[in-house]
């Protein structure tokens, strides 16, 4: 119950009167089995635990339920498609928040949903986009999502016992969430990435959720997390650390990444490792990548005679 989103839902189901059910543990392999149980109609977990579900063999028994919406999050559009398919249901996965503040974004299930989103701003906050200079960013460029409630006591009060890293993420009185985002002309958000894993590299800011994406498409890897190291020259180079499938060549995962990516977010080292490290709520934690840097086992394709120019961009 440390985490805000669980105590969101046990709280909204009390609230409402309604039963709530926490399970102690995650299996896979049988939480449809769980929902015919319980009698649920509503599923919350995190995005890792829909992955980990389509992972298992179809039956005809993963219809057989009573849940009718699951709200995971992050997932990528076309494996929400594979899940609601599959599992004969509605996700909702056009979701963003903090501990801080409950839900910031989101696409309530009467709306329009634009897949690839976060959905639109919550009508309890005043939401902006802004730059290093808290000067607000213009439409479609990528800016730090900072917010603040419309009614008191919206959110949190401060931190406990830290006053300065309060006083920092309130400045000029808007919470700095940390995140960056980019908002269309109809509204929408996408998540960009988190400021601190963004990655400057050949004069272009990248960011990893996205070639995080771009790689998992690739059938011979399960998972990916990507994040800068330093360069020898200057700004950063990219690693992907990958928990693979089947273990491809280096010269077939370089081709692959010079299709599917911008020849400036094309990683210049590959590890594969048997699994990304990850806290209680499966968020992978990647300052333990960023502190394990290059190591022997590093593939670096630089020294391998695999590169990409400027004129082979896609």
């Amino acid at each position: 119950m440390f985490h805000a989103w669980a105590q969101g839902m046990v709280m909204g189901a009390l609230y409402n009167g309604l039963r709530a059910v926490i399970e102690t543990q995650f299996s896979p392999a049988t939480v449809v089995q769980r929902w015919k149980e319980t009698g649920a109609t509503v599923y919350a977990g995190v995005g890792m635990m829909g992955m980990a579900m389509l992972a298992v063999p179809e039956s005809p028994a993963d219809r057989d339920h009573t849940v009718r919406c699951t709200l995971m999050l992050p997932f990528a559009p076309d494996e929400q498609r594979r899940f609601e398919e599959r599992f004969g249901l509605t996700m909702l996965s056009q979701m963003y928040g903090q501990t801080e503040s409950g839900a910031i974004t989101f696409c309530a299930l009467s709306e329009e949903r634009k897949p690839g989103t976060i959905g639109k701003p919550s009508p309890f906050y005043d939401l902006r986009l802004v730059d290093d200079d808290d000067q607000e960013v213009a439409r479609g460029e990528v800016g730090e999502i900072v917010i603040r409630p419309r009614e008191p006591y919206g959110m949190y009060l401060g931190y406990w016992r830290k006053p300065d890293a309060t006083i920092e993420a309130w400045r000029n009185l808007w919470h700095h969430t940390g995140d960056q985002g980019r908002m269309d002309d109809d509204g929408f958000i996408t998540f960009v990435d988190r400021k601190k894993d963004a990655i400057r590299r050949r004069g272009e800011n990248v960011s990893s959720v996205e070639v995080e994406i771009a790689i998992q498409r690739h059938p011979k890897i399960a998972e990916v997390a990507v994040h800068a190291v330093p360069s020898e020259i200057s700004e950063d180079d990219i690693k992907a650390c990958i928990v693979v499938i089947e273990e491809p060549t280096p010269e077939e995962l370089f081709a692959f990444f010079k299709q599917n990516l911008p020849y400036f977010a094309v990683p210049r080292y590959v590890e594969i490792v048997p699994e990304l490290p990850r806290n209680a709520t499966l968020r992978v934690m990647k300052h333990l990548l960023r502190a394990r840097g290059i190591t022997p086992e590093t593939w670096d394709f630089e020294k391998l005679g695999l590169t990409v120019a400027r004129a082979e961009r896609r």
